[in-house]
């Protein structure tokens, strides 16, 4: 054998001539090695495989940080109007960033308490160089610092570009030292921006004394400016954007909750710089239009208030303020005669601070003033003028800075009319205000509304010169006032000329100047005759009793001058331990006590009427023989629901400080009292407070008594020292008039319905107060009676606490404490009914146990008869309560749910006649 061939040897010959063939021919590559070849060839076809990869990742990339970070929804520009109630929305699909937002109560709620913000955004953005309008509520929790909205946020650096305005809770060291930070007021309206690193930057900061907890917040974003409003008052205006529009959202530091999200297109016009004209002949409308009292609706291009039963039924103009203008409204009265408007309303949601000029529904006359900060009415001014019937009418007001006049067709009725001023309402140096409509026990149409510049409308009036050029102020009856002298804050009365024919051309009025005559007589209120030859009461006379040496009570027994009273005018005297007037139909019918004077003091007066409702007193008189110079406060002869109060000039003219409604007095006995201090005075009616703080024209004088076609019995006065005066309600009310008798029914809704707490769904007769927490949620039905039966079906949860029913003659709509309560208690095992004192705590009276319903059962029938001072109660038709003693005869009625939610139907509050 051969070296070299042993391997051979062991190979088979057929296995070894392939392998010897397969060593003689070469290989042929793969395909996938030829591409790969291929590609390392192509330096082109390597670069694009390389780029493809890298944008696969980043689309990868991109598209997870999007599903981790953004909405769920596309991004597109957000539809106007856009309305959001957080009822079933996902706060997810919103931009957040920080915080972590849910929704509760209906309401969207961020629950941490973080010590910097949190911030969600809509994932809508609205189109550049639209002006919108921005509403929202806000509602604090005891850990909130501050909450509010953001706007014009720009995607994606919101955080960093964007505009703030929140409501925030001062820190405690917001003072620059102890003294002043104790005084500071508790809480801000701060609006800014924030730059680009994120930091906040405040534009302007408006402090504010009261924390309410809740807050309706509104943004108007107009043009390169915006202004803002927290509770329908303009706080900040015309402050300066620095980003366009964009994204909206919520801003908070510490927990918050939102409810009710609004959007809307805006004018770009700034308030206060609006030329408006209604536009209830077109369709839709009424923009901008919000009712808060009454029943308004627009039909037949008119605006009207459809309920003739309630008083004060006012409507306000949100979308605009105004200032240095021209409000004119023309309408016409289908019933009754109570239609005029409102003007320079610090809020489009309240007649707090707002003026107004209007009809009177009790006589035939026209008034003018304001409501004051409590609400209360200041009378600054009246002219009697014909009923209005049913023809169209115009009333027009020119407010300028510090004055308004007020116009009847082309008649000047006032002029120079001084405005009221509502403290802290508006930034320093603006005037001016928000415009409305108004109506009282009446139905009226509007079909015109305007506002027009005040200097460019200077102009417009059709000022005539009289015919006869010798009717001049000198040639006028000394006792007739010239039409150039129009009434202000001195009440006078407007008579027509007597004839057959209209006295005066309905365009013509005089020119404004002092030699104008008068076309129609304006003769003054009746005033009593001057006696030159008395003296008045010298502040250093020794009759004159100071504090507790005041102390006096008459005793009316024996003579009337012996007992030491001077009868100025009437019929005055003794009987039956009373001193009564008896003349039912004389004017300004008074007596004075002469024995001696008073100064710091308290007087007080019982009385009932026996014919009219007239009857009043008189304090600081400077004589005991006339009214001159002295104070008076009485019921109103004209309006058996009015109390009003001023003094006599001293020429004996009345000068009117104000007025308030109250319950007509009827025969029942009332009593007055008057608190005269240093330099002001208080009025009580039955212990409740009407006004206070009013100002004395002199702190000292006689006491007397008055009745204007009246005939009354005075069976109590009294004079103590003021120091020493009894406390009563000292919550400044007005006491309100009694609601007309009749069926009132919730299917409608009732026309002064107004939510006290809670909150409460209102459909088809259906009232449902949902928040479930158990505490008493009040609905007030703005009825206000003595005797009355209030029924309904309360429908109750299967929870242990919860219970319904009524609250009943109720001293104040927005207060439990002088009410009483009749409710179902433990889920509908029993009944009960008390008192809540003047703290609010209740004071059970007594209790029933109810038979045990079969389950699934959860409505009952409630009933409350009222009569006066007593009620019974009944339940699925069973009484389980009578004559139940009530510690007050009159008042308001309410719906009352403890916890939710609780449901009230087939609502039925049936008023029966006042006896």
């Amino acid at each position: 054998m051969k070296p070299g061939t042993e391997q051979l040897e062991s190979i088979p010959p057929v296995e070894q001539a392939v392998a010897e063939a397969a060593e003689a021919t070469p290989r042929k590559p793969s395909r996938v090695k030829r591409v790969i070849a291929r590609v390392r060839r192509s330096r082109w076809l390597r670069l694009g495989i390389a780029l493809a990869v890298v944008g696969v990742v980043l689309f990868g990339l991109a598209y997870g940080v999007l599903r981790v970070l953004g909405p769920k929804e596309k991004f597109a520009p957000l539809d106007l109007p856009y309305v959001q109630h957080f009822a079933d929305m996902d706060p997810r699909k919103w931009f957040i960033s920080d915080g972590v937002w849910s929704l509760r109560q209906e309401m969207l709620a961020q629950a941490a308490n973080l010590n910097k913000p949190a911030d969600i955004y809509i994932p809508g953005q609205i189109v550049k160089e639209q002006p919108y309008h921005l509403s929202t509520y806000i509602t604090f929790t005891k850990s909130t610092q501050e909450a509010g909205v953001n706007f014009n946020a720009q995607y994606p650096k919101m955080t960093t570009q964007q505009h703030q305005v929140f409501v925030a809770r001062r820190s405690e060291d917001a003072g620059s030292d102890s003294a002043t930070a104790a005084d500071a007021p508790a809480m801000e309206l701060v609006a800014g921006y924030t730059d680009e690193n994120g930091e906040f930057v405040r534009q302007v900061t408006v402090p504010f004394d009261i924390d309410s907890e809740e807050y309706r917040l509104d943004v108007y974003v107009l043009g390169n400016t915006y202004t803002v409003q927290l509770n329908g008052q303009t706080m900040i205006e015309r402050r300066p954007l620095f980003f366009p529009n964009g994204l909206v959202g919520y801003h908070t530091l510490g927990p918050a909750r939102f409810d009710t999200l609004k959007i809307t297109t805006a004018e770009t016009k700034e308030p206060g710089e609006k030329i408006y004209i209604s536009d209830f002949d077109q369709q839709p409308a009424g923009a901008g239009w919000v009712p808060f009292s009454g029943e308004w609706e627009i039909a037949d291009g008119e605006l009207f208030q459809a309920n003739p039963a309630v008083q004060d039924a006012a409507i306000g103009y949100e979308g605009s303020a105004f200032e240095d203008y021209v409000i004119q409204a023309t309408f016409h009265h289908l019933t009754g005669s109570g239609g005029g408007l409102l003007f320079n309303m610090v809020s489009p949601y309240q007649l707090n601070d707002a003026h107004v000029v209007r009809y009177s529904e009790q006589t035939d006359s026209i008034f003018w003033g304001f409501f004051d900060a409590e609400g209360i009415f200041e009378r600054q001014g009246f002219v009697d003028v014909p009923p209005p019937g049913k023809d169209m009418h115009q009333l027009r007001v020119y407010v300028g800075a510090d004055s308004y006049d007020v116009y009847l067709e082309d008649l000047l009725l006032a002029r120079g009319v001084p405005l009221h001023q509502p403290v802290d309402a508006i930034e320093p140096g603006r005037v001016g205000g928000h415009i409305g409509l108004i109506t009282s026990r009446s139905t009226v149409a509007y079909s015109l509304v305007e506002v027009f510049p005040l200097l460019g409308n200077a102009t417009v009036l059709n000022v005539r010169a009289p015919e006869d050029p010798a009717a001049t102020e000198s040639s006028a009856p000394a006792d007739k006032a010239t039409a150039a002298a129009p009434a202000t804050s001195t009440p006078a009365t407007f008579t027509p000329v007597p004839t057959a024919e209209p006295a005066v051309d309905a365009g013509a009025i005089a020119t404004p100047t002092p030699a104008a005559a008068a076309t129609q007589e304006l003769v003054p209120t009746p005033t009593p005759t001057a006696r030159l030859t008395a003296t008045p009461l010298a502040a250093t006379s020794k009759s004159i009793l100071q504090g507790d040496a005041a102390a006096w009570t008459a005793a009316f027994r024996g003579d009337l001058r012996t007992a030491g009273w001077r009868p100025i005018a009437g019929q005055w005297r003794f009987r039956n331990d009373s001193l009564v007037q008896e003349d039912p139909a004389g004017f300004d019918l008074a007596i004075a006590y002469a024995a001696n004077a008073f100064q710091n003091y308290d007087l007080t007066a019982s009385f009932s009427h026996r014919d009219g409702n007239g009857a009043g007193v008189l304090f600081n008189m400077p004589y005991t023989d006339r009214l001159n110079g002295a104070h008076m406060v009485r019921y109103s002869d004209r309006r058996p629901g009015g109390i009003f109060w001023g003094y006599f000039d001293d020429s004996g003219k009345f000068v009117g400080q104000g007025y308030a409604n109250v319950s007509p007095p009827g025969d029942a006995r009332h009593t007055l009292r008057v608190v005269s201090d240093e330099t002001t005075y208080s009025i009580y009616l039955d212990d409740f407070l009407v006004a206070s703080d009013l100002p004395l024209q002199q702190n000292y004088g006689y006491v007397g008594l008055v009745a204007v076609q009246s005939s009354v019995d005075y069976d109590s006065v009294a004079v103590g020292g003021a120091s020493a005066t009894a406390t009563g309600d000292t919550t400044p009310i007005a006491v309100q008039p009694l609601a007309a008798a009749g069926i009132y029914s919730g299917t409608q809704g009732f026309p002064d319905q107004r939510i006290v707490s809670g909150k409460w769904e209102i459909a088809d007769g259906l009232y449902r107060q949902t928040v479930p927490d158990v505490a008493d949620y009040v609905l007030n039905t703005g009825i206000y009676a003595s005797e009355y039966t209030i029924e309904a079906d309360v429908m109750l949860p299967q929870k242990p606490d919860a219970g319904g029913g009524f609250m009943v003659q109720m001293p104040e709509r927005g207060r439990k404490a002088g009410a009483t309560v009749v409710r179902l208690i433990n889920g509908g095992q029993g009944v009960f009914w008390g008192v809540y004192d003047e703290s609010g705590a209740f004071r059970g009276r007594g209790s029933v146990e109810l038979p045990q319903k079969f389950e699934g059962e959860t409505g009952y029938r409630l009933k409350a008869v009222v009569k006066g001072n007593t009620m019974d109660v009944w339940v699925d038709d069973e009484q389980i309560g009578a004559d139940i003693v009530l510690p007050r005869t009159q008042g308001w009625v309410s719906l009352v749910a403890f916890g939710g939610p609780i449901a009230f139907d087939n609502i039925s509050i049936d008023v029966g006649e006042t006896p």
